[in-house]
C-alpha cells in the first residue's frame, strides 16, 4: 500500500466562511460533482484517505474521499424539515475525490490536518 495522502479539512463547520474562501469551496465542490447549495455551513468538510482492497486481488491502495454533511432534498427540490425541531433534515455523504482542493492557500502548510 502506498503512502497515505495527508487528511485536509476544507472548511472546519463553525460558520460561514469568508466571501473568497466560500467562492473557492463552492467552485471545488461543483467540479467533484456536489451541489454547494445542499452542503450545510454548519459542519465540516474533510478530504480524507481511505485503504481501498478489493478482494480479488489482496493488493491495496488509498483513496481520497470527500466527506460532508448534506440536506435533504425531496423530489419537489425542496429542502426536507424535522417536524418537532424545523431544523433542515440532514445525512452524512462521502464521495470520491475527483478534483483536489486548491493547494496555493493562505495557512496551507502542507500539515497533517489543517483548517483551510
Amino acid at each position: 500500500m502506498s503512502p497515505a495522502p495527508t487528511a485536509l479539512t476544507v472548511h472546519d463547520g463553525y460558520g460561514m466562511p469568508d466571501d473568497d474562501q466560500r467562492l473557492r469551496i463552492c467552485t471545488w465542490l461543483t467540479a467533484n460533482g456536489i451541489n454547494p447549495n445542499n452542503v450545510t455551513q454548519h459542519a465540516p468538510i474533510h478530504i480524507l484517505p481511505i485503504p481501498v482492497r478489493p478482494p480479488e486481488t489482496g493488493d491495496g491502495w488509498l483513496a481520497q474521499v470527500i466527506v460532508f454533511t448534506e440536506c435533504y432534498v425531496n423530489a419537489d427540490g425542496h429542502r426536507e424539515q424535522n417536524l418537532i425541531s424545523r431544523e433542515p433534515v440532514t445525512f452524512q455523504r462521502t464521495v470520491p475525490l475527483r478534483v483536489p482542493f486548491p493547494a496555493n492557500l493562505p495557512g496551507n502548510d502542507g500539515g497533517e490536518e489543517e483548517a483551510v
